[in-house]
């Protein structure tokens, strides 16, 4: 009967530590995921200024050819 409480002791003792371990797992992932997710936020905001400044580029190309198509209509 000792040695049966005995194993079943460290059996239980074993559970114990592969779920703090696990904890400990579950906590690094998390910790991980939420720095990935600040990244790609980060990563989403400077895509969107791209864009953006290229939109202001691409407005301001249009505009510099409608002016020198009016320059050269009133010559």
């Amino acid at each position: 009967m000792e040695s049966k409480f005995g194993i079943l002791q460290s059996t239980f003792e074993k559970l114990q530590n592969n779920l703090k371990d696990a904890d400990a797992d579950l906590k690094t992932v998390e910790k991980e995921l939420i720095d990935l997710q600040s990244k790609v936020q980060e990563l989403t905001e400077e895509i969107a200024a791209k864009i953006k400044d290229v939109a202001v580029r691409k407005k301001k190309k249009s505009n510099e050819k409608d002016l020198l198509i009016l320059e050269i209509a009133t010559v």
